[in-house]
Parts: C-alpha cells; sequence; structure tokens
C-alpha cells in the first residue's frame, strides 16, 4: 500500500513537471515566432554603450576558433574601424593558442591591417581574465577611449566587465553577424542593370 501511494505520488510529480516544461516550451515557440528574439539579440549589443568618439585602441575578444564566423566578423569590423582610425592599436584578447592568434593577425593584414598596428594578448580564459590581462598589459588604456569588438550577445556583460576591471571610457561595437546595419540602395542599381 506504500509503495503504491509513492509510486502514485512519484507519477503526480513527474506529470506536473512535465506540464510546466511544455507550457515553458509553448510559450518559447510562440515567442519564436515574433520579434522579440531579433530585439533583445540587438539590445544585448547595443544597451552598453555604443562607441560615439573616435577611439584610441580597438581591443577584439575572441575565443571561438578561425576561421569561424564570429571570428571572421570581428576581424571584419576590427579591420574597418582600424582603416577609419589608422593611427589606433589593434589588440587581439585571446586564449593561450599562437595559431588562433596568428589566424586572426592574418585576417586582419589581408585586410590592410599593417601587423606592426595589431598585438596579441594571449592568456584569458574568460572574459575577466581578459580584461585584467589587458590592464597589466596596457595600463595606459585605462583612462583612454577604447572601441570592444566581439559578438552582441556577449557585448553588455564584457562591457560592464571592462568597466569592473577599472576602463572607464570602453564602448561597444557589436559584430553582428547580419545586415541589420547594411545600405542596400546599391543593390537596386545592381537589379535594374540585368
Amino acid at each position: 500500500m506504500l509503495k503504491h501511494k509513492l509510486w502514485a505520488s512519484f507519477f503526480s510529480v513527474c506529470r506536473k513537471v512535465c506540464m510546466a516544461l511544455g507550457g515553458i516550451a509553448l510559450v518559447m515557440l510562440v515567442l519564436a515566432f515574433t520579434r522579440i528574439p531579433f530585439d533583445a539579440h540587438r539590445w544585448l549589443g547595443t544597451a552598453g554603450g555604443l562607441c560615439q568618439e573616435n577611439p584610441d585602441a580597438i581591443v577584439v575578444l575572441g575565443g571561438s576558433g578561425m576561421p569561424s564566423g564570429p571570428e571572421l566578423m570581428r576581424c571584419n569590423l576590427a579591420a574597418d574601424l582600424a582603416r577609419n582610425y589608422t593611427s589606433v592599436q589593434v589588440v587581439l584578447l585571446l586564449p593561450k593558442d599562437t595559431a588562433l592568434a596568428a589566424a586572426m593577425e592574418q585576417e586582419l593584414h589581408i585586410k590592410g591591417i599593417a601587423l606592426e598596428r595589431i598585438s596579441a594578448v594571449l592568456h584569458g580564459r574568460n572574459t575577466r581574465e581578459q580584461a585584467l590581462d589587458l590592464w597589466t598589459n596596457n595600463p595606459g588604456l585605462a583612462q583612454r577611449n577604447i572601441a570592444l569588438v566581439t559578438a552582441p550577445e556577449n557585448m553588455y556583460r564584457s562591457l560592464l566587465t571592462f568597466r569592473k576591471a577599472g576602463f572607464t571610457n570602453v564602448c561597444g561595437s557589436p559584430a553582428f553577424d547580419h545586415a541589420l546595419f547594411d545600405d542596400l540602395s546599391q543593390l537596386k542599381v545592381l537589379f535594374h542593370r540585368a
């Protein structure tokens, strides 16, 4: 009798848990067909503050490997910034992986950035360690304007981490992986020629 009550209680709890998980899954499915995920992703990339002033350094956070899509997007954005601000140093903050650093340096060089402008700090395994490593290796950057380049989903917490580590003038340059800010007006010209 006691064994039967325990099993009945166990199945009742399991049923309630499955109902709750099913309800959560249904809500997430419905939300997936709205613009809420897009807006949340955009907010994560822009809420910490976008760069409004000229940067004194461009800091690229990485770690997902090359030639992955996120790393290529970060290199592309960093190269665009470095071409616009020609006297600015580009600092790669990466895990201790010399192959990744060499691949990212090569990608930046292919995009027109001189190797003398690129430096790599290879130690940090997470954003906090990377911020502290930058502080240790380049303490002069603490009060300078820094453009932080990383994925938009990491930007908000990365900016907060760098600010907590002592970098007071750090701003975000999120490497969005879609055409959110692209000017598509030139496509009209291409399609009308055909």
